[in-house]
């Protein structure tokens, strides 16, 4: 379906109208590979010296663990106007530590804020934060083949039982919106109104229906459903979610076992389906419903639970191949409706930019797709050694 035309063309030919292509080649799997290397040094291809760039900028280090360089392109086709010399990148969880040195003027930027220090930042610090809705969702994927929570009951008192607002309120506290649908708001070409029934019931009587649901199906003081709640390994603000989330269970008769393990180990678990529940994400890859949609099409490898509706894969089908942009959101938003009747998945919250950025840093511009690229920034090096005189100044 794609071929190169000439040197300075690119075909793409395909099955169906795709309105949201435009937005598709945006993402990171549609830029070109260097086959001459690929085939050359094979999975060395991305390292220092290897790794050939068509962008901005060009790797010259990478230290595991540590740090990654990278500095201008000069065959760049517009490289005169990239402001910035060199980027260094420094990968932590420990957004703390990394708080610590943004405060320093070690960083210039800071991908994530710790929320346990968001008092002190609104306070100290609020020309640094940066704070926008972001095509982001976090959620529970539910195990079809678990014989309890195959049963619908269970899934949606679960689901009832998770207090959103209690989470993004008191544990992460960084104007998370609490999620009662898979597609996020801010999303391209869809209408709203679609969620779950129950966003505006008070907890208490979730709690109650929740109860009943539990009891329906077989549970009660006696007789608690005890499954895995797997996590992934991550900073101390992502670890008191899944905590909390094992308190609220508590009050629907369920216990829930927590099992942490790094990212790469607990994604394998997830694409094998060696688990009961477990707290997932997804940040689009286009603005496109159905990048969120996809997520839980039969067969899909990214459905982690095996949901499998027919009547919501025909509706993502006819949804593919329509052109008219408000007849297919029309027709997505149905298909969302299933799933959410389903409770093929839980949604938890949705995302925002967490980033901090130091007021001298020129260009920075927020939007959905939390991508910033470092292209069209630039150092105002007069405030950068106002802001810290010891470090920057003469």
């Amino acid at each position: 379906g794609v071929e190169a035309a000439d040197e300075r063309t690119f075909v793409v030919r395909l099955e169906n109208p795709a309105p949201y292509l435009p937005e598709y080649m945006t993402h990171q799997t549609t830029f070109p590979v260097p086959t001459h290397v690929v085939e050359a040094v094979g999975d060395a291809w991305t390292r220092p010296g290897n790794y050939v760039s068509n962008g901005p900028y060009l790797l010259t280090e990478w230290v595991p663990n540590d740090h990654i360089t990278a500095v201008r392109n000069p065959l760049f086709y517009d490289a005169q106007n990239v402001a910035i010399d060199r980027v260094i990148y420094y990968p932590t969880s420990d957004y703390v530590a990394a708080l610590q040195r943004f405060r320093a003027g070690e960083l210039d930027m800071q991908s994530v804020l710790p929320s346990v220090q968001i008092d002190w930042i609104r306070e100290n610090l609020p020309e640094t934060i940066d704070q926008q809705p972001t095509l982001t969702v976090e959620y529970l994927s539910v195990n079809f083949d678990h014989e309890a929570l195959s049963d619908l009951r269970v899934r949606e008192a679960l689901s009832l039982a998770l207090d959103r607002e209690t989470i993004v309120g008191q544990i992460l506290r960084t104007g998370n919106p609490p999620a009662y649908s898979i597609v996020p708001p801010s999303i391209a070409n869809y209408p709203a109104g679609s969620g779950l029934n129950y966003s505006s019931v008070p907890q208490p009587e979730r709690i109650a229906r929740a109860r009943t649901l539990m009891e329906a199906a077989g549970y009660g003081p006696d007789n608690r459903l005890r499954f895995r709640l797997a996590v992934r390994s991550a900073s101390a603000d992502a670890r008191r979610v899944p905590a909390a989330i094992q308190q609220m269970w508590k009050e629907i008769y369920v216990d829930a076992e927590i099992e942490q393990s790094d990212a790469a180990v607990f994604y394998n678990l997830l694409q094998e389906q060696d688990f009961d529940v477990g707290i997932a994400g997804w940040v689009a890859d286009f603005n496109d419903a159905s990048n969120f949609l996809e997520l839980i099409r039969t067969g899909n490898g990214n459905n982690y639970g095996m949901y499998s509706n027919p009547e919501f894969d025909a509706l993502l089908d006819q949804a593919s191949a329509e052109q008219d942009l408000e007849v297919r959101g029309q027709l997505l938003a149905q298909a969302e409706a299933i799933a959410l009747r389903d409770h093929a998945l839980i949604p938890e919250f949705f995302g925002v930019n967490r980033a901090m950025v130091q007021p001298y840093l020129n260009g920075w511009v927020t939007n959905v797709n939390d991508n910033v690229r470092t292209r069209w920034l630039a150092i105002d090096e007069s405030g950068r050694a106002e802001r810290f005189p010891s470090r920057y100044g003469n």
